[in-house]
């Protein structure tokens, strides 16, 4: 029998979390900076020009993003995170629950990025579509009528009880 020793598990597995918490600080990275930068594009109001904004509120929250994403990439760098990207990968890719998360979220990144080029009870409709269909919802029957009333809901209904206005 191949015994492996308890140790050299318990080292993967912290090099694996090391490698996930890299790589999803690189991910909060980009998000911070994104944040930062279309924060200081938002209009300035009044007096006090930008902290009246609507940019300051979310340039403080980038800042702290900012900040927090590079704690947690340099704390996984101290853990060894580069020994643990490739066995954390060849994880994700056997595990189910792991592909299909990336793919929906493939999926809403594309849905968000679509948003404002189509018109928006198309896109709405084209998403769940996909969603429901890719997580067999049940027949297509079904899967159409969930993906039509969904797309009201979101594109009517949810608008007209908070009085908000659509992309």
């Amino acid at each position: 029998m191949d015994k492996k020793d308890p140790s050299e598990v318990k080292n993967k597995k912290n090099q694996e979390s090391a490698a996930g918490d890299f790589i999803i600080g690189l991910v909060l990275l980009a998000l911070s900076i994104f944040i930062i930068f279309e924060s200081i594009r938002m209009p300035q109001k009044g007096r006090w020009g930008f902290f009246m904004g609507p940019g300051f509120l979310p340039l403080i929250l980038g800042l702290i993003l900012l900040g927090l994403s590079f704690s947690l990439i340099i704390l996984s760098l101290n853990s060894n995170a580069p020994t643990g990207i490739v066995s954390l990968f060849q994880k994700i890719k056997e595990g189910v629950e792991s592909r299909r998360f990336l793919i929906i979220a493939g999926w809403t990144a594309i849905y968000v990025i679509l948003t404002g080029t189509i018109p928006f009870l198309l896109i709405n409709f084209i998403y769940f579509f996909g969603i429901f269909l890719y997580l067999k919802a049940g027949r297509l029957w079904e899967i159409l009528l969930l993906s039509i009333g969904a797309s009201l809901l979101v594109g009517f209904v949810t608008p007209w009880i908070f009085d908000m206005p659509l992309p």
